[in-house]
C-alpha cells in the first residue's frame, strides 16, 4: 500500500472515531501546520481537527507528486460540502521519520470550477 492510501484509510477511519491506524503511522512528535487555523499543530490537536473538518469538507481524486521512504508529496481536490461551487486543490508534503509521520504541511489553492467534471471520477464515489 503506497503511503497516501495509508493515510486516507486513517484519515478514512478518525472520521468514524477510530483512530488506531493513525496512531500507528503517526509519530509521537508530529507536527502540522495547518493553514486553515494559521499555525503548527500537534497530534492531539490534529486528532481533534481531523474529524471536525472532514464533516464540511470532502476529499476527491488525488495524486502522488513524489513519494519515497521519508517523504511524500501529493495533491487532491475537496469540495465543502455547506457551500455550492465551492471546490479546492491541496498540495501536502509529509516528512517520515523511522517509517511514522513526523511533519505534514499543506497548501490551499481555492478553484473556480468543478475538477471532477469531464474527468473519470466523480464526488460520489470518492472517500
Amino acid at each position: 500500500m503506497s503511503k497516501l492510501n495509508e493515510l486516507r484509510k486513517a484519515h478514512k477511519m478518525a472520521r468514524n472515531g477510530n483512530f488506531t491506524l493513525m496512531d500507528e503511522i503517526y509519530h509521537q512528535d508530529f507536527r502540522g501546520y495547518d493553514p486553515r487555523v494559521s499555525a503548527w499543530i500537534n497530534y492531539e490537536e490534529h486528532k481533534i481537527l481531523l474529524p471536525t473538518i472532514q464533516k464540511v469538507i470532502k476529499g476527491g481524486k488525488s495524486r502522488i507528486i513524489f513519494e519515497n521512504e521519508e517523504f511524500l508529496c501529493f495533491e487532491v481536490f475537496r469540495k465543502h460540502l455547506e457551500v455550492e461551487n465551492d471546490f479546492i486543490v491541496t498540495i501536502a508534503s509529509v516528512k517520515y521519520k523511522n517509517n511514522e509521520i513526523i511533519e505534514m504541511e499543506s497548501l490551499n489553492e481555492n478553484l473556480d470550477f468543478d475538477p471532477s467534471e469531464g474527468q473519470d471520477w466523480n464526488w460520489e464515489d470518492s472517500e
